[in-house]
């Protein structure tokens, strides 16, 4: 058994989409998941299962979100020990971690968008990109920034979906 994380994306957010906790717990098990564990409202899940193919494993949750609550909602599914590695090679450990985000990507981006959001991104936010993560720290908060997650998958043409240092913490 391997031990799982989904995050989505846009859950629970401005009365739209909504999806309660204990629902998605029940459809999780309904997908074969077992020890199925939410955290706070934004569709952070931890969970077991046999499969190890990651990309199966998102489209069975996307699907299954379809399929019980009637809309869509992207899924970025990995492994614990990749979040562990995320956080072991966040490039601003020395920082405030309450300034610090991860913004997960669905696919690697080409190294082309890379070098051309690297050249192009001037701000007051720090951005580092990783394997299929950006990492992020926004000395004056992420509210107060122009990034977002529109921002980014724009530039990089890819999904994304971000949470905080201590929401990653709890997961783990």
């Amino acid at each position: 058994m391997v031990k799982w994380i989904s995050i989505l994306r846009g859950i629970n957010v401005g009365g739209k989409r909504v999806i309660k906790m204990s629902n998605l717990v029940s459809l999780y098990f309904k997908l074969g998941f077992t020890d199925v564990v939410t955290f706070i409202q934004s569709g952070n899940v931890t969970f077991f299962s046999t499969n190890t193919e990651s990309i199966e494993i998102k489209a069975k949750i996307e699907n299954g979100i379809l399929n019980e609550f009637g809309f869509e909602v992207m899924s970025i599914v990995f492994e614990e020990d990749y979040l562990k590695e995320v956080i072991s090679n966040n490039p601003f450990k020395n920082e405030n971690t309450k300034m610090l985000y991860f913004s997960f990507l669905d696919k690697e981006p080409s190294n082309e968008l890379i070098e051309k959001f690297n050249a192009d991104f001037t701000s007051n936010t720090e951005v580092s990109i990783g394997e299929k993560v950006v990492y992020v720290f926004c000395e004056n908060g992420y509210s107060k920034t122009k990034f977002n997650n529109n921002f980014l998958e724009k530039r990089l043409k890819v999904n994304s979906t971000t949470r905080n240092f201590n929401t990653l913490m709890k997961l783990l």
